[in-house]
């Protein structure tokens, strides 16, 4: 049984957090919201989930984390970009995907 608390996104982190809600400096929050409302709904996923997420992902310099440029508040959120190591793995990812798809749809072809 799926536990959103504990399961890991994979799929290349979900796209990189569906390229980090939709190319845009994101907090988590709002990646966690776009994830979440994704028309797909391939994942229903947790906030805990995307925040061990996107720290693995920071680790690996998929995605760079940002110092909210907003007025210091009492409570700053971190925001998040693709690296260009990010974005190159992401392409890569997507390539395989389709060349996936298209192996798939050859086989589904000679049935």
């Amino acid at each position: 049984m799926f536990d959103p608390q504990v399961d890991a996104l994979t799929d290349l982190q979900y796209r990189i957090l569906l390229a980090l809600a939709d190319g845009q400096v994101r907090s988590s929050l709002s990646i966690w919201n776009t994830v979440q409302t994704d028309s797909k709904a391939h994942l229903k996923v947790a906030s805990a989930t995307i925040n061990r997420s996107l720290a693995s992902l920071v680790k690996f310099e998929l995605v760079e984390r940002l110092l909210d440029d907003s007025p210091v508040t009492s409570r700053q959120r971190p925001n998040y970009r693709l690296t260009r190591a990010g974005y190159d793995s992401l392409h890569s990812e997507m390539i395989r995907c389709r060349d996936l798809a298209v192996i798939i749809g050859a086989r589904l072809a000679e049935r």
